[in-house]
């Protein structure tokens, strides 16, 4: 057991190694390709934050979380911002013996900005221009302890780019360091024209067919002129779930009034799907804070390629 357990230790440390070389010769030759979702951010570092939870309290630390509201979207790879948080908050734990780590995610206007923060050893002056080179350890000794490749910064700080953010660092020997980033904020038009696109390119690719389906909210006007913005976002959400039941495992997309159904059916197959969410949802009503919502929708669809092969012709 005891030389298996050493085995399988190098098998995981040889795997990691692996995973960064390809991570960072992906982002060198510009072949990362983005997953983009609409992402709650908030969610997100909550969900980073309970992973890492167990380890910081072996150490002693606190892990802390802080956020500008209670949902933050952004349209991001999940994954590879979950990516680059673990890269971020690893290393924090790497350099930190006491004190907190703390992730935090706000509103800053035309993008979010991102953090995580410790209170570890810190950085020295002479070192900051080098931290996201390649291979570049700094405080790292010889003997036990955690090791790395050396890798994780830079992956992060390409994974950042190619999203169109920036990554930093801002740190005080013995006074701690803070890794901040920024990410575009989620505009919901550019979110389906890029859902759209990525759909067309895999059908050519795959020699598939596919169908856009539109639930229009004929009151949605009515709706915005009773309720304040973040209310009405909250009826959509609503209509979004209730969609959800009737179209499952489908990708869905929505903005102003509007959602958009990207499914992988023919024609005829659309056909049912208009159907059944013609007779659930043409006129329903929610119950919200308090006052019965009338919900009154409109559908059609699109298929590629057959009545369009083009993004501004389906949507």
């Amino acid at each position: 057991q005891e030389f298996l357990s050493i085995c399988l230790e190098d098998i995981d440390r040889l795997t990691r190694i692996i995973n960064d070389l390809l991570d960072i010769s992906k982002i060198e030759a510009k072949k990362v390709e983005l997953k983009k979702s609409v992402v709650d951010m908030v969610a997100l570092t909550r969900s980073v934050n309970l992973f890492f939870y167990p380890r910081a309290a072996e150490k002693g630390l606190e892990l802390e979380t802080s956020v500008s509201q209670d949902c933050i979207e952004a349209y991001v790879d999940r994954d590879k911002i979950i990516q680059v948080f673990n890269n971020l908050v690893g290393n924090a734990m790497k350099f930190t013996v006491q004190g907190k780590i703390e992730l935090s995610v706000a509103d800053a206007g035309d993008h979010l900005e991102c953090c995580v923060s410790d209170t570890g050893r810190g950085i020295a002056g002479d070192d900051l221009p080098k931290v996201f080179s390649k291979f570049e350890q700094f405080g790292r000794t010889d003997g036990p302890g955690e090791k790395g490749t050396g890798l994780g910064l830079a992956i992060a700080k390409g994974i950042v780019e190619v999203h169109g953010g920036l990554l930093w660092v801002e740190s005080r020997l013995n006074v701690g360091t803070s890794f901040k980033f920024t990410l575009p904020k989620y505009l919901s038009a550019d979110a389906i024209r890029e859902a759209f696109e990525r759909r067309i390119m895999e059908a050519k690719r795959d020699s598939r067919v596919f169908s856009a389906v539109r639930v229009r909210v004929e009151n949605f006007n009515a709706i915005s002129g009773q309720f304040a913005a973040p209310k009405v976002y909250a009826i959509l959400v609503r209509v979004v779930d209730a969609v959800k039941k009737i179209v499952k495992g489908q990708e869905l997309v929505s903005a102003d009034g509007r959602v958009r159904i990207i499914a992988d059916v023919d024609r005829k197959t659309c056909q049912g799907v208009l159907e059944r969410l013609t007779a659930v949802l043409s006129s329903f009503a929610i119950n919200f804070e308090k006052v019965q919502v009338t919900i009154q929708c409109s559908f059609d669809c699109r298929c590629y390629p057959e009545d369009a092969d083009k993004v501004l012709e389906l949507l």
